[in-house]
């Protein structure tokens, strides 16, 4: 198209200026039709103006002050860009030759070539829940507006192989995101306009949703009756925490407030407790664990209280009187007991001078 327009115009000149420089002594101007030229942008040549020699060329017109003629070359003083300068121009040249004045119209429209590289303008860092496979969508800029496309990099050494990009331009995973399995990514994107290839690496964190309780196990323990206030008797065991922190671990059940447990199953007698045997031998009690998907399902805590032995028995005076020559294995009397203390009496012992001669049953 350009090519036949530019022939055109040299055509033409070299027709007019051929015919009128023969005969013409008298003053006259020629005008002829206006030209249209297709100009690829980023160039500075235009045409070729054919005159006699001799000739004064001008140029005026509406855009006359962006061009320029060299060596009767019609030139863009500076070479114009389709994304910042405007699209059509208008000049005239003007061909005065002797008395004969010559002008030729041009109007000159810039082509848009593909010369500046495709802009990513979707996100290059992306956090995703859990359980989801969409990404986002790619979107891109082009300042010459050539069509965009995306496709991933497999040649990269990093989860491209993990994506897919659908017919929308929507960047997913292959499997919904699994944060205990794999917490981030990154793949790489090649952004292609028809000549420039530009790549882009996205990275996607992966947040983590709370959809496992914790599983505890039940435990059973005993302890002394006299054991230290605030002091730690046993550990309860966690099998598994689940996929958030243990926020609280309680204890429910009667004679629960005699006992403390912390957030690690650490379970520890309360400052106040008030643990005795002789009220209470037994304690059943239930433990549940807390984290951000919920309460686990109670185990069993089983508390034995062992005796401590602080109390002994009170025995009455005993007195005898018998004679001497007494038969062996007479019976003398009972030992009355006043108190037995604060656990069975297991045996009964003789003690003082003497006291071999003597022997008392349990």
């Amino acid at each position: 198209m350009f090519l036949i327009k530019f022939i055109f115009s040299i055509i033409v000149l070299i027709a007019f200026f051929g015919c009128h420089s023969a005969n013409s002594t008298d003053n006259s101007t020629q005008v002829t039709g206006e030209i249209t030229i297709e100009v690829p942008e980023n160039s500075k040549n235009i045409l070729s103006i054919v005159a006699q020699k001799g000739s004064k060329l001008t140029l005026k017109g509406k855009n006359a002050d962006k061009f320029e003629l060299n060596d009767l070359v019609l030139t863009f003083k500076k070479a114009p860009d389709y994304e910042e300068d405007i699209h059509t121009y208008y000049v005239t040249v003007v061909i005065s030759n002797n008395n004969t004045t010559t002008t030729q119209d041009y109007k000159i429209i810039l082509l848009n070539e593909n010369d500046n590289p495709p802009i990513f303008t979707a996100y290059t860092t992306v956090q995703i829940s859990e359980s989801i496979q969409k990404v986002q969508e790619l979107t891109a800029s082009d300042l010459d507006g050539d069509k965009v496309s995306f496709k991933l990099d497999l040649t990269k050494n990093n989860d491209s192989d993990k994506f897919i990009i659908d017919e929308d331009n929507l960047l997913k995973l292959k499997e919904k995101a699994n944060y205990e399995k794999q917490s981030s990514y990154v793949c790489t994107i090649i952004l292609d306009d028809g000549k420039y290839k530009i790549e882009k690496d996205i990275k996607v964190k992966i947040l983590n949703i709370a959809d496992g309780s914790a599983v505890l196990e039940p435990i059973s323990f005993s302890i002394k009756e006299d054991a230290q206030v605030g002091s730690k008797i046993a550990t309860l065991p966690i099998k598994y925490a689940g996929d958030s922190e243990i926020s609280t671990i309680s204890l429910s059940g009667i004679g629960n407030q005699n006992f403390l447990i912390t957030r690690d199953g650490d379970i520890k007698l309360d400052i106040n407790a008030e643990i005795d045997y002789e009220k209470v031998k037994f304690y059943h009690l239930e433990a549940v664990a807390t984290n951000k998907a919920g309460d686990s399902k109670p185990v069993d805590v089983n508390i034995t209280i062992e005796n401590v032995i602080d109390e002994v028995p009170i025995l009455k005076l005993f007195k005898k009187t018998i004679k001497e020559n007494a038969h062996l294995d007479k019976y003398l009397g009972d030992v009355e007991i006043v108190y037995a203390g604060d656990s069975p009496i297991e045996y009964f012992k003789l003690y003082g001078d003497g006291s071999e001669n003597f022997k008392i049953t349990n």
